[in-house]
């Protein structure tokens, strides 16, 4: 097979936006809102039948009181690895359905923080991992109408999350799979100041979650697969979920020097219990 041409969550406020509708009578004025809420990422092992209690911490920095609403979602993780809430179903490793949240709703003090309560009670007959998030959502508590200009304010809201990462364990598996490989699509010549790009999909078809990192070796097909350079891939945490894929990508700068050889490219991903190899073809123009 040829290649063809062609981000660990920390702990952060949210500022909501301020968000103009344009050709319309009237704008939207956001209050301000800075709010955090801790841990931000949880990773947990469970035992079938079990229930585990865990405790956060919301915290409003802001200077106005806000009213705010706690949520159980679905977790998804797209290629980047940015998380993807939704209504909870009925899928193998959404735990969304088995999870409690007290209080669902509260009043947020200025500088006065708020403890919540999260309750998972581990389902039977469930294998490998498990995945949810607990949403906030905030308003303030006094909306206050506003006009710019002879033009009517709304207040907006604003949206945090804690992830669950959780996992049942010796009863799932890990297994990535190269999807594909492919080159960045570059209209100038490659150069010291224009590198190799290469990006590369990694799937997860165990059941449960894997985290990958990688690297790319070059070798030489003239020269007994001399290796001529090598390059790490980037993929942030390199966390995926069961059935999900992680996009990782790299730059090799020194591809200037091999200008017109014939290369192959091996593609390596190391995750906790696994790896997983692949070579391409490869021909610098």
């Amino acid at each position: 097979m040829k290649i063809i041409s062609s981000r660990s969550l920390a702990a952060f406020s949210l500022i909501t936006l301020i968000t103009l509708l344009l050709g319309w009578s009237r704008v939207a004025l956001a209050e301000v809102m800075n709010f955090t809420v801790s841990p931000t990422v949880v990773n947990f092992e469970t035992t079938q039948g079990t229930s585990k209690i865990f405790e956060l911490s919301f915290y409003n920095q802001g200077k106005e009181p806000l009213r705010i609403k706690a949520s159980i979602k679905k977790m998804e993780l797209d290629v980047s690895g940015v998380p993807m809430l939704s209504k909870g179903g009925s899928g193998k490793h959404d735990w969304s359905s088995f999870v409690s949240v007290d209080p669902l709703s509260f009043k947020a003090l200025p500088g006065k923080p708020q403890k919540v309560k999260v309750v998972i009670k581990s389902p039977r007959g469930r294998v490998g991992g498990g995945y949810f998030a607990v949403a906030f959502d905030a308003i303030p508590l006094k909306k206050k109408k506003r006009k710019v200009r002879g033009r009517q304010g709304i207040t907006l809201g604003g949206q945090i999350t804690t992830l669950f990462i959780g996992e049942v364990p010796r009863t799932g598996k890990r297994k990535g799979v190269i999807q594909n490989a492919k080159l960045v699509e570059s209209d100038a010549a490659y150069s010291k100041n224009n590198p190799l790009g290469l990006e590369v999909m990694l799937a997860n078809s165990g059941t449960t979650h894997l985290r990958a990192e990688g690297s790319v070796v070059l070798r030489s097909r003239s020269e007994k697969g001399k290796v001529v350079g090598r390059f790490p891939l980037k993929g942030g945490s390199g966390l995926i979920l069961p059935k999900g894929e992680r996009l990782f990508r790299g730059e090799w700068r020194d591809v200037w020097r091999q200008r017109g050889k014939k290369l192959i490219a091996e593609v390596r991903l190391f995750y906790s219990g696994g790896s997983v190899r692949k070579r391409y073809p490869l021909t610098i123009p």
